[in-house]
């Protein structure tokens, strides 16, 4: 009964599970009802009281942006989640420090459904009202409308910000803009948007930034079309008419007062500019007060040849070491020399020119943003951004959206929260179930003349997530397939004792069959299910669920993928999809990938397996790579008159020291050298060595790992390693800070190839990447590539970010990364295709000790974080998008598959004989039978005049070859058929002894029944 009990249980947990709303994680709005769904990470474990607590302000928020939209909008899923896998997705990260809440964004709304893009939310400051006004920017793209004083290019000086003054209102029309006023409900239209603008362009402006050790450094854009002018300094009114930019900043004295200084910008000639400086005559030497007294003056020059972004560097400062001096203070203060830099020479990050930086009205000339009479930058985020009121911009982001005819109606729409709905994922297990194709064409060679097949690959890449994740807390199962599917471990927490065992498992698995897919996702739902219950009946919940499914072949067989994907994603399974080999369906694992919110990790060849396993891994812990996956290539050393590397690398450092350095600068096809970051605060560095030989068996590499201090580790201390035939993980508890090193050389007299990556395991800081669309069919269209690097929280927009995208024909192409200057978002667009297939953009950040976080919203209450507290770190991170188009990328190569068999044999792009789109030439299963053509080849073994790669009979047995273990015995049928017919002889002969043995029983009456099949019927009257 109990058993029974529990399978219904099940039942009903799968039904409850199936019914729920798609939790995939990344946000949208539906264009058929405009309903919002959208999720908010915990990056703490917070108490039930909180979560109450920040429900009832959602609601609130619900309110807000329904009256905000007139009911257009409205709140639908709301996700709360924790935990590494789901931090990319939230829309919203609730953080445990004090602050004032900020984000950066994009001006078309697409935050929503970024990864990585989010709101920083602190836990003082949990309110609906501005959970409501940051998702207005989030997900509506929706620039600010309060007075911008603290948006001139980063940070302008900030006039004294009296409550009482409401003069910046003056023009305004009531409740008009959440955006304006956070105890407002509307959104502006192009009657009440921003009618109180200023007199000068926007991009004249400056600031003055004081640095941690007290250092001024003087930031400004200015525009150099202006034409020059004389600088009148008869007053402080004239000195302003007669610049092109003013800047206020506060010096403080000995005796701790502030004085308030000017710098005033005038062009004087081409390229040429002078920054003059003054105070109140008044306070600097007792004189008549308002009058202008001058403290020095600096003449700039520039570049006269911009750069790639039409920017004119900073070429020199006159006198070199400028200051201002400020003496005879009328309070008895002592004198001030006060050092001002106006960045560094051949560098944009001080004074220079741009002439992009003008945001246009639309006629050709420049917006404005300074009001000379409230002394106020007031030119509103939103109109520098969009130049239209907050209603045009939501209707031109989201069409579906009706504007008001006049202004918004104020009264609050009806049924705001019949929608709203609350899904918890915020503690419990992570679970994660690898999926491994077995099907007949995993037998392929990774490459021509390659001894290792794909499986020997797949098998590696999942022995290294089990090393790696063993003992890390999450409920691991594995399910292999081909036309059935098996599943090999339960999912179940994966122990370090467990490990063993379970690659045993991996190692037993052998490849043979169709390939079902679909079959294969089917099978993991019950699985899901039945670790569900049982964290249910623990007590726990189940916070994630992910599938790393892994394949080179079409599902030929089976359930349909997509429709089980769909399930799986109900239950809130992300699918990483990993594409082997060129006859993988891409489009298929894109799809699966790309829908249930996951990714797409390509592997063209396959021995690229282990190192995007170990990558997975550090994804899995919501970190991304310090190292990128490098490549690496060592020669034997082969000159017997200098030292052999070998020694070096296992001597003791102090013998080996100075021989190995002079092979390392002498012999440097001996030794391949990598080095990287690693910042303070890592728990352990990973170091993730993989081979990519021939033939795996002559793969021996040796290393030697310095530390920042000198301290060396070799491959000879088996107390940091995990050695395996394909791989070795390096482990290294608490690495010191600084600038690490790794050497590879040969360990016999074979060349060594290998994949080289590194992992800090940290949980402050991370790269987000992302590409939107995912999926492109219209290559006139480009792909908008987005990064966001954060430690703990946002960091600003000086992070140095470098990139490029691999296309799907090998080649790379750079990528440039601008930042809006309006919004703070970094992003790069991509439009240079080559044909139809998978582009991996892959991403690295720096972060120096100049880069700051994020900075709050000055319209909320409370204190802003510590801007300061962040560590010198580097980052790399990767993502994809895929290229549906009828165009293939360029092959030049004469075996464009690499299954061994020359493009001229197999045919041009007509020849397609499985019909899946690819032509034979560049699909390595070309018949689609899942045995690999580099294992058929092009003879003909049945002589039907069809090649065996052609051919899915190919012995013409009756037998299809992917479940044919006798491909090349043409007699096996006749053979079979013989075997066949005997047992059916027997079969009717036994049949025949029965017979007679029934009559013989029936005839000598022995039979208790009668024979005839008769019984008696009696009648009664």
């Amino acid at each position: 009964m109990k058993r029974l009990m529990s399978y219904l249980h099940i039942l009903f947990l799968s039904s409850s599970l199936l019914v729920n709303a798609a939790f995939a994680g990344g946000g949208g709005i539906s264009d058929s009802d405009g309903i919002m769904d959208f999720e908010i990470h915990y990056r703490y474990i917070p108490t039930q009281t909180q979560i109450n607590s920040l429900k009832e302000q959602v609601r609130i928020a619900a309110d807000l942006i329904c009256d905000v939209t007139d009911g257009e909008i409205r709140f639908g899923e709301v996700k709360i989640t924790g935990g590494a896998m789901s931090e990319a997705k939230g829309d919203i990260w609730l953080l445990p420090q004090s602050g004032r809440s900020g984000l950066s964004f994009y001006s078309d709304g697409s935050n929503l459904g970024r990864d990585g893009a989010h709101i920083n939310l602190y836990s003082n400051n949990v309110t609906g009202r501005i959970i409501a006004h940051e998702l207005v920017h989030h997900a509506f793209g929706i620039g600010d409308e309060y007075p911008e004083e603290p948006r001139c290019i980063g940070k302008n000086f900030k006039t004294d910000n009296n409550p009482a003054d409401t003069s910046f209102q003056k023009d305004e029309m009531g409740n008009s803009s959440i955006m304006h006023n956070d105890n407002w409900t509307e959104l502006s239209v192009d009657a009440n948007h921003d009618l109180n603008r200023g007199q000068l362009p926007y991009y004249m402006c400056g600031r003055m930034i004081q640095d941690d050790d007290g250092n001024y450094n003087y930031k400004t854009t200015v525009d150099p079309n202006l034409v020059t002018g004389a600088f009148n300094n008869a007053s402080f009114d004239t000195a302003k008419e007669s610049s092109a930019v003013v800047t206020k900043f506060n010096v403080t004295d000995s005796l701790g007062s502030d004085h308030q200084v000017y710098a005033y910008v005038v062009k004087t000639g081409t390229h040429r500019w002078d920054v003059h400086f003054a105070m109140d005559d008044g306070e600097s030497t007792g004189g008549t007060a308002g009058n202008y007294h001058g403290i020095g003056t600096a003449t700039i020059e520039l570049n006269d040849t911009a750069d790639d972004d039409g920017r004119f560097a900073l070429a020199s400062v006159s006198p070199t070491d400028f200051e201002i001096n400020m003496t005879d203070f009328a309070n008895g203060a002592d004198n001030l020399a006060v050092l001002i830099a106006f960045g560094d020479v051949g560098e944009v990050n001080g004074f220079h020119e741009n002439p992009k930086i003008c945001i246009e009205d639309g006629d050709g000339n420049c917006l404005s943003r300074w009001d000379p009479i409230t002394e106020r930058y007031e030119l509103t985020q939103q109109t520098a951004m969009h130049q239209k009121s907050d209603w045009a911009t939501l209707v031109a982001n989201y069409p579906f959206v009706a504007a008001p005819t006049g202004t918004p109606e104020e009264a609050q729409p009806g049924n705001c929260r019949a929608e709203l709905t609350f899904t918890e994922r915020i503690i419990g297990s992570d679970q994660v179930i690898l999926f491994i194709d077995r099907s007949g064409s995993m037998d392929a060679p990774v490459r021509e003349n390659a001894e290792d097949t794909r499986l020997d690959f797949a098998k590696a890449a999942a022995r290294a997530f089990i090393d790696l994740q063993a003992g890390m807390g999450v409920d691991v199962g594995l399910i292999s397939f081909n036309e059935t599917s098996e599943l090999e471990r339960p999912m179940e927490l994966l122990d370090i004792a467990d490990a063993d065992p379970f690659k045993n498992k991996v190692d037993a698995l052998t490849e043979g069959g169709y390939t079902g897919i679909g079959t294969a996702l089917q099978s993991s739902l019950s699985e899901f299910q039945r670790a569900a219950l049982i964290a249910e009946e623990n007590g726990t919940e189940v916070r994630s669920r992910t599938a790393f499914l892994l394949s080179d072949g079409e599902n030929n067989r089976g359930e349909n993928p997509e429709i089980v994907a769909d399930r799986l994603r109900d239950i809130g399974v992300q699918i990483f999809s990993i594409p082997v080999g060129a006859g993988a369906d891409r489009e298929l694992l894109n799809g699966l990938a790309v829908n249930s919110g996951g990714e797409v990790m390509d592997a063209p060849n396959g021995d690229e397996l282990p190192p995007i396993y170990a990558e997975l891994f550090a994804r899995y812990r919501g970190e991304s790579l310090t190292l990128s996956r490098q490549e690496s290539f060592v020669e034997p050393f082969h000159n017997k008159d200098k030292i052999d590397v070998r020694t070096a690398f296992s001597a003791a450092p102090a013998g080996a020291a100075a021989a190995l350095s002079s092979a390392l600068t002498n012999q440097n096809s001996y030794v391949d050298t990598f080095e990287f970051l690693v910042e303070a605060s890592g728990e352990r560095l990973n170091i993730f060595l993989s081979g990519r030989n021939e033939n795996m068996d002559t793969w021996k590499l040796i290393f030697k790992i310095t530390s920042p201090s000198g301290t060396e580790y070799t491959s000879s201390d088996n107390s940091i390693i995990s050695a395996d035939k394909y791989y070795t993980i390096v482990r290294l508890p608490t690495p010191e800070p600084g600038i690490w090193r790794i050497d590879l050389a040969s360990g016999n007299n074979l060349a060594q190839k290998s994949f080289v990556q590194a992992h800090v395991e940290n949980f402050a800081p991370d790269l987000y990447v992302d590409a939107l669309p995912r999926t492109l069919t219209n290559t006139s269209k480009t792909i908008s590539i987005s990064v966001e690097t954060t430690y703990f929280t946002s960091l600003d927009s000086s992070v140095n970010y470098s990139g490029f995208v691999r296309r799907p024909d090998g080649s790379n192409v750079p990528l440039k990364f601008s930042i809006d200057i309006n919004t703070g978002s970094v992003s790069a667009a991509f439009d240079q295709y080559a044909g139809r297939g998978i582009y991996q953009v892959f991403v690295s950040a720096k972060v120096d000790n100049k880069v700051k976080r994020l900075g709050g919203e000055s319209i909320f209450d409370g204190p802003d974080i510590d801007l300061n507290d962040v560590v010198e770190f580097e980052r790399t991170a990767r993502t994809s998008f895929f290229v549906d188009i009828n165009e293939l990328p360029p092959c030049h190569n004469s075996d464009c598959d690499n299954d061994g068999i020359p493009n001229n044999v197999e045919g041009g792009d007509d020849v397609d004989t499985d019909g899946d789109g690819l032509p034979d030439y560049r699909d390595d299963d070309a018949d689609g039978d899942d045995v690999p053509d580099a294992r058929e080849g092009v003879k003909d073994t049945d002589n039907d005049g069809k090649p065996n790669y052609q051919d899915v009979d190919s012995d013409n047995d009756g037998i299809l070859d992917g479940n044919d273990n006798t491909l090349d015995d043409p007699g096996v049928h006749s053979e079979r058929l013989f075997i066949i017919a005997i047992i059916i002889a027997i079969l009717l002969f036994l049949i025949v002894i029965l017979l007679l043995c029934w009559f013989y029983l029936c005839k000598h009456k022995i039979a208790k029944k009668p024979c005839n099949g008769t019984a008696k019927l009696t009648v009664s009257e």
